[in-house]
């Protein structure tokens, strides 16, 4: 069976011969779940095209690992450190069995300097995730906590949302800490919508999971954060 990629990832903007292209490079590597596959400040002699599982990306501050976003198959990551030669910007821990081709910095360099078609998506998806970390800072500033929790779960119930029974789950496992971090907000405010949005029925929840059930209603409340 042919694999497929979500449409907002890297090889999943790109014409066949393009993905092909792109695959052929670097050598395959696996992780097993939990394992960090780039720290914070190494240096970036590489980075890792994903081809399936889902991986975690976080900072560091003050001893604390914030997560800043999700990555799952289709996606690179670790490219920020080589295009600028610079140290890595995060951390990448995969969340699940996780399946990459590392692709070595000169090579990346190289391979982009020749193939426009994949550097401009690229830079589309680079633009797309400044546009999301631009969202997270206009939402901090213009709208209340809840919201905040509301919005980020649309988000990721569109990006990783998997058909289930009872609606659609998230495809990653998160903490209610780390929905914290991705919204900007306190653990007990995770806490208290999660719980609301549970009473109305608008989410399920259990360890580590969350299935929306009623997503046209979490959109609403992501609007007017009556939660």
């Amino acid at each position: 069976m042919a694999v497929t990629w979500p449409a907002v990832s890297l090889l999943g903007r790109l014409a066949e011969p393009a993905r092909a292209a792109m695959l052929s490079l670097g050598t395959k590597a696996r992780f097993p779940a939990g394992r960090c596959m780039m720290r914070l400040g190494e240096p970036s002699g590489h980075a890792f095209l994903l081809i399936d599982g889902l991986v975690k990306v976080h900072g560091n501050d003050s001893g604390h690992e914030p997560l800043l976003a999700i990555r799952a198959g289709g996606d690179l990551v670790g490219e920020m450190g080589v295009l600028s030669a610079a140290g890595r910007s995060a951390s990448v821990t995969t969340c699940s069995a996780t399946m990459a081709h590392a692709i070595s910095a000169a090579d990346l360099r190289a391979f982009l300097c020749s193939q426009a078609e994949v550097s401009f998506a690229l830079a589309c998806l680079l633009a797309d995730r400044l546009r999301w970390a631009n969202q997270r800072r206009i939402d901090f500033a213009a709208t209340d906590a809840a919201s905040r929790v509301c919005r980020v779960l649309v988000a990721l119930s569109d990006m990783y949302g998997r058909p289930a029974a009872e609606g659609l789950q998230l495809a990653v496992p998160l903490t209610q800490s780390e929905i914290a971090s991705l919204a900007g907000v306190g653990l007990a405010t995770v806490e208290k919508t999660l719980r609301a949005l549970a009473r109305d029925k608008i989410l399920h929840r259990g360890y580590r999971r969350i299935v929306v059930s009623d997503p046209e209603e979490l959109w609403r409340r992501a609007d007017t954060g009556n939660s």
